[in-house]
């Protein structure tokens, strides 16, 4: 199969101001204006009911089966289909090429997670539902706020969910020398997944949206390091 563009030489620096310099700037710019203003609050505010004082998408049993469970198991089954992938390739010569992709990708799609949600246990940050503001009893506190004395844990970020779509965007690091094209699909794909899983969560009033927008920047930073350690020291011919 022939690749979309000829294998060239790449160089470090482009390559790592492509996917690292330029992630890093739009989160500084992006998550930069959401803790430093009230847009977090502002979006939240679009689901909540301040009559009844709660989320009214957090009742609806379906949307809870759709958006949460479905999105959690089709990442769950995107892992294990390149694991079988992975498995296959020992003995199809032609899924030979990308075995180690195959296995690249399985683990993106449990490390990101499973950092994000690493995180989480660790986090002070409540969740919106929980906030007095929002019919809770907690108070309002932003990431960079500090902790008071006694303060309960709320382990409410990052976005958990939507870790698992975002996950998906390492399938880019894995087809981006060899099949171009396909692999900006899977990066719009992965992002857009895990943003509309996060914006779900953020309808429930689970999540802030920037705990979703976080949760991308850790996925993608694991998918970064995991290309480097193991896929970018192979020539691109071999994986065209």
């Amino acid at each position: 199969m022939a690749s979309d563009s000829a294998a060239e030489p790449e160089s470090t620096w482009r390559f790592y101001a492509l996917h690292a310099g330029v992630p890093a700037l739009l989160a500084l710019v992006v998550l930069g204006t959401f803790e430093s203003t009230e847009l977090d609050r502002r979006i939240q505010d679009l689901f909540y009911d301040p009559v009844k004082r709660r989320f009214p998408m957090r009742a609806i049993a379906l949307f809870e089966t759709v958006f949460h469970d479905f999105g959690r198991f089709s990442v769950i089954a995107l892992g294990c289909c390149m694991l079988a992938l992975f498995a296959a390739s020992w003995r199809w010569h032609s899924l030979r090429r990308w075995r180690l992709g195959f296995l690249y990708a399985a683990l993106c799609l449990a490390a990101g997670p499973i950092a994000v949600a690493q995180l989480k246990h660790a986090s002070a940050i409540h969740c919106p539902h929980s906030l007095s503001i929002y019919g809770g009893d907690q108070p309002y506190l932003r990431l960079f706020d500090d902790v008071p004395p006694g303060w309960r844990a709320g382990h409410c970020w990052p976005g958990g969910h939507s870790s698992g779509g975002f996950a998906m965007m390492s399938l880019y690091f894995v087809f981006r020398r060899a099949r171009p094209r396909l692999a900006r699909a899977w990066l719009a794909c992965g992002f857009l997944y895990g943003f509309w899983l996060g914006l779900s969560r953020v309808m429930q009033g689970s999540h802030f949206i920037s705990h979703n927008l976080w949760a991308a920047l850790v996925c993608w930073t694991i998918a970064l390091v995991l290309y480097e350690l193991m896929l970018r020291r192979y020539e691109p011919r071999d994986l065209a």
